[in-house]
């Protein structure tokens, strides 16, 4: 698949601070990350997901259709190299953190619980899994 290297402004949030996004896939490792200035200063970066489009005066083609997308990619494949569990795992692990602030050892007791702590010869947090971001994923954010 090819590299991605591309920053792009959203707009301005309600409170008239410029969004903006860094997304960058290279060697099939996605990294999004995201800053918010107010009047030239730097106020938030890196992880400011989900962005929220109440309010948002949107500029360069985007809606809250398109953040609403970008804030699902962001939350499913934002370092894909570095997932603690299977997709099974993740999946109910995702179930949990729902309704309960994530805190490993809980989650693990979680997983044990619903017997995925060990799923099929891995432990979950005994390293780090590669989700494969969809080539359609990667097709959608190359036209940002």
């Amino acid at each position: 698949m090819k590299n991605l290297n591309i920053k792009s402004t959203i707009g301005f949030n309600d409170d008239g601070e410029k969004v903006r996004i860094h997304v960058e896939f290279k060697n099939a490792n996605l990294s999004i990350t995201g800053t918010i200035t107010d009047h030239g200063l730097e106020v938030g970066s890196g992880q400011i997901n989900p962005i929220d489009p109440t309010g948002f005066q949107f500029t360069n083609g985007w809606n809250a259709e398109k953040l609403t997308t970008l804030n699902e990619i962001w939350d499913l494949y934002h370092l894909n190299d570095m997932n603690a569990g299977t997709p099974a795992q993740t999946a109910l692990v995702r179930q949990y953190t729902q309704t309960h602030r994530f805190d490993y050892d809980e989650v693990c007791i979680f997983l044990a619980e619903n017997d995925m702590f060990n799923d099929n010869g891995y432990k979950y947090g005994n390293g780090w899994l590669r989700i494969e971001v969809p080539a359609d994923v990667i097709e959608w954010l190359g036209q940002l």
